[in-house]
């Protein structure tokens, strides 16, 4: 949920200066670094379902993967809110809590896209996942969390490098355009990550692939 947060690279919106009312745009920057997160939860939640559906040897179309969106969408949202709030907590221990949390939470979407968990099950679920391997997940974390933040940035930075060439006044359709660019190609980057993630950590700790390919067999033999 922490991991990769494309929008704080790639500022789109610039308050003129003398503004004396920060509101709106307080409020349209707090929308503008929300909204990715959660269509990275959604997203990691889908594609998910996606590679647990292609490892039992079948393709789950588009609508299948949107309907397991809108089905646990409370979940997901349930789930986003409390992990943002134990982020906030973590705060409170200069910072070094924040990354604590981050590594015990990452595997909260794909687990419940696929495991269908409610938000309080999907949490305790991911931590009983990631205290076995703790610090194997945390640098994973911290890696992708590095690699979305600089492939963001240099995804952004020629129509930023235009935009203040030309003046922010004008140029603003830039900054806006390589910040979708930015978002359409790290988020799902970081929702694949995630998922593969969290796989690792079912097939090393629980024997996911042996489980699954038991699966196939039976099913061939029906």
């Amino acid at each position: 949920y922490v991991i990769g947060d494309p929008s704080t690279a790639n500022p789109a919106i610039f308050t003129e200066p003398g503004s004396s009312d920060p509101g709106p745009d307080g409020l349209v920057g707090l929308m503008y670094t929300v909204i990715p997160a959660v269509a990275l939860v959604c997203v990691a939640a889908a594609l998910g379902h996606l590679v647990t559906q292609w490892a039992m040897g079948r393709d789950a179309p588009a609508g299948e993967m949107l309907g397991v969106v809108a089905r646990r969408w409370w979940p997901l949202l349930g789930s986003f809110v409390l992990v943002k709030l134990a982020e906030g907590a973590g705060l409170l221990g200069c910072y070094v809590g924040v990354f604590f949390v981050m590594a015990l939470f990452v595997p909260v979407a794909p687990i419940v896209g696929v495991e269908g968990c409610g938000p309080f099950e999907a949490l305790r679920r991911s931590v009983r996942l990631t205290r076995a391997r703790y610090f194997p997940t945390l640098g994973i974390a911290l890696l992708m969390g590095i690699v979305a933040t600089l492939l963001s940035t240099a995804l952004a930075a020629l129509p930023q490098g235009v935009a203040g060439w030309i003046g922010y006044q004008d140029g603003w359709p830039l900054l806006a355009l390589g910040s979708i660019l930015a978002e359409v190609i790290v988020l799902p980057f970081v929702a694949a990550a995630t998922v593969l993630l969290y796989l690792d950590l079912r097939v090393r700790l629980e024997g996911l692939d042996i489980d699954m390919a038991a699966t196939r067999v039976l099913d061939r033999a029906r």
